[in-house]
């Protein structure tokens, strides 16, 4: 692996950016952090009747420039928790009944993701898509697994081979691909920064360029600020307070065709890419 190259491939240019904190401040919750686990704990807490003026976001840079804006925008029930386990490992471990409540909760963050988009009106590229699980000849017994398990729990998931998997991607890599669930694909900036216009909208107090610097004992110094709070929780994305999770990797989807020397340039011509099957040596 090269090293990790923090480029925000997604843009948004009639994004209005978010004031800067200046002086001093009261709030009840303190939510350190604008992606997207800050921005969904804010909408939380305003299901439980929490006032909007009793909650405050300070974001270090813009809203959606960390973690969430880097990623790939492909919002799929699935678990990416203990080393990508499966679920035939969380069935072995826990049980069917406990996986399926699990599993629902899954699809619950999605249900909350699509409400979303449609309470704050957000244009972010929102689809459906269907998920495949694929495999070749060496890895079938997985993608099978995989399906066995979904079918434990309650799911009917399809197994596509020969001219049924044809039709849904032409490629002899694969032999086998699972049909489950679908997922949401969005442009991850869109959706974050629409979510923090929603959140605005709705009376949230959120600061933009407000870096952090110290919280102890009810009150957190800024830059150029301070807030005097009851509880503050941290939603900090990757890099921010343990460079190990800079190990870990995302998925790029790349939507139109680059040559090998732009691979080279971006760093990129070591990694797996989308290979047009038909035009052999370009990738998408």
């Amino acid at each position: 692996m090269g090293k990790m190259q923090k480029v925000l491939y997604w843009k948004n240019p009639g994004y209005k950016k978010g004031r800067q904190l200046t002086g001093e401040h009261t709030t009840r919750f303190l939510i350190v952090g604008g992606g997207i686990s800050g921005l969904s704990l804010a909408y939380f807490l305003l299901e439980k009747k929490v006032k909007p003026e009793d909650i405050v976001i300070v974001e270090a840079e813009t809203v959606g420039s960390g973690s969430t804006g880097h990623s790939a925008g492909m919002l799929v029930p699935e678990s990416e928790t203990e080393h990508n386990v499966s679920w035939t490992g969380f069935i072995k471990r826990f049980g069917i009944p406990l996986t399926k409540k699990y599993r629902a909760a899954h699809f619950d963050a999605l249900r909350t993701a699509r409400d979303i988009i449609r309470l704050g009106k957000i244009e972010c590229g929102a689809e459906l898509e269907d998920l495949l699980l694929l495999a070749g000849k060496d890895s079938e017994k997985l993608v099978k697994a995989g399906l066995r398990a979904r079918r434990a729990l309650g799911e009917s998931p399809g197994e596509l081979r020969g001219i049924c998997l044809s039709k849904e991607l032409v490629s002899p890599r694969f032999t086998i691909a699972g049909k489950t669930e679908q997922g949401l694909s969005v442009n991850p900036l869109k959706f974050v920064q629409g979510f923090a216009t929603y959140l605005r909208a709705r009376g949230v107090q959120m600061y933009e360029h407000s870096r952090l610097l110290h919280a102890s004992r009810g009150t957190a110094e800024l830059r150029r600020g301070k807030i005097h709070f009851d509880s503050v929780i941290y939603c900090r994305g990757m890099g921010e307070s343990d460079r190990v999770l800079n190990r870990y990797i995302t998925t790029i989807a790349v939507t139109s065709k680059i040559s090998k020397k732009h691979l080279r340039q971006v760093k990129l011509d070591d990694h797996d890419m989308f290979v047009d099957e038909h035009d052999v040596g370009t990738y998408h």
